[in-house]
């Protein structure tokens, strides 16, 4: 008499896991997340192009100019307020 492997002969077929509710908060979160990142782009594009971080033209030598480079110092009657029109 033959013995039985323990290996099916055939394919095995498995039933795919459902999506539960963390499956659904998780595509929930980064759709959320998508869109936020596209409004703030285009707000920002509407502000014009902003300072070009990447394309620093001076250096940082000590920390006298470090200081320097900073409007801390400044009175509060030499900041210019924020114009919105």
């Amino acid at each position: 008499m033959p013995r039985k492997s323990a290996k099916p002969d055939g394919p095995v077929v498995v039933q795919k896991m459902p999506l539960n509710v963390y499956t659904m908060m998780l595509v929930i979160a980064f759709m959320c997340i998508t869109v936020a990142c596209v409004l703030l782009w285009q707000e920002l594009k509407q502000w014009g192009d902003g300072p070009v971080w990447w394309k620093a033209t001076g250096h940082i030598t000590s920390s006298s100019e470090m200081a320097r480079s900073f409007p801390l110092d400044q009175a509060s009657t030499d900041i210019k307020p924020f114009n919105l029109g």
